[in-house]
C-alpha cells in the first residue's frame, strides 16, 4: 500500500466517525461553558497578499508576492447564548510581512528588493453555531464549533521596494474589512484553539515613488492592497 493511502487512512481514523450535535449534548455543554465574558488570545498566519496594482502618471507597477507571516493578538467579549449560538465581539492586531518576488515597470519586468509589510487595527463581530462536529475516534476526542464574522478597522501599509535606479517607499493608512470563516477546537472549558481563513482587504493607499521615466520625480501612485490569510491560535477565558 503507498504511503498516500497510508495517510488517508490515518486520517480517516481521527476525524470518524463524526456527528453534529447541539450545543447542550457535547463533552462540554453549553450549562458548563461560562456563559460569557472577556478573552485573550494569540494569533499566528500564512499571509499571501493578492498581486498589488499600482497606477499614476506615465507609471504603473505591477508587483508579485512571497508568502509571508502574520503575527498577532486579540481581546474579545463573549455574550451569553442565544437561540442558534453565541455572539462575540473583539478587537485584533495583526502585523503582516511579505517579501517581493517579482515587479513589472512599465510593462518592463525588474529584479527588485524590499518588503511590504502591514499593520491591521480592526474590530470584529463573530457568531458562534450552536452545533458541533463532534469527533470521537481512537485517536481523537473532541468538538469542532463553526463560526463566521466581518470586521472593520484600519490597515498602515508600510512599502519598501528597490528596483533599478527607483525607491518605491512609503507608507498610508486607510480602512479595512475582513470577511471570517473559522473553526474552534476546545481543550477545557476556558481554552480553545482555533483555525479560521481571513480575507483583508483596503481601500487604495496612497504610496510614493521615487524615479524615472524622465523627468525624474517623486510621483504619488494609487496602490491596491489585499491579503488572504489562514490563521491559527489559541483564546484564554480570563475569570
Amino acid at each position: 500500500m503507498s504511503r498516500q493511502w497510508f495517510g488517508i487512512l490515518f486520517v480517516a481514523q481521527i476525524v470518524m466517525p463524526c456527528t453534529v450535535t447541539s450545543g447542550e449534548d457535547g463533552l462540554f455543554p453549553w450549562s458548563q461553558y461560562r456563559e460569557s465574558g472577556f478573552y485573550l488570545g494569540g494569533i499566528a498566519s500564512l499571509a499571501q497578499p493578492q498581486d498589488q496594482l499600482s497606477t499614476g502618471p506615465e507609471r504603473r507597477v505591477d508587483i508579485d508576492f512571497n508568502h509571508g507571516f502574520g503575527v498577532g493578538g486579540v481581546v474579545g467579549y463573549r455574550f451569553p447564548r442565544t437561540w442558534q449560538g453565541r455572539w462575540r465581539i473583539e478587537g485584533d492586531f495583526v502585523y503582516r510581512s511579505n517579501g517581493i518576488d517579482g515587479l513589472v515597470f512599465n510593462n518592463v519586468d525588474q529584479s527588485p528588493t524590499g518588503q511590504t509589510d502591514s499593520y491591521a487595527s480592526m474590530l470584529n463581530v463573530v457568531f458562534d453555531f450552536d452545533k458541533y462536529i463532534y469527533v470521537d475516534s481512537r485517536f481523537l476526542k473532541t468538538e469542532l464549533t463553526p463560526y463566521v464574522g466581518f470586521g472593520m478597522g484600519f490597515v498602515v501599509v508600510d512599502q519598501s521596494v528597490r528596483y533599478g535606479t527607483a525607491v518605491f517607499t512609503d507608507s498610508d493608512t486607510a480602512f479595512g474589512f475582513q470577511p471570517i470563516v473559522g473553526t474552534s477546537i476546545r481543550v477545557t472549558q476556558d481554552v480553545e484553539l482555533f483555525a479560521e481563513f481571513r480575507y483583508l482587504g483596503t481601500a487604495n493607499v496612497s504610496l510614493a515613488r521615487f524615479g524615472g521615466p524622465a523627468p525624474v520625480r517623486r510621483v504619488n501612485l494609487e496602490s491596491e492592497y489585499g491579503s488572504f490569510d489562514f490563521l491559527g491560535g489559541i483564546r484564554v477565558n480570563l475569570r
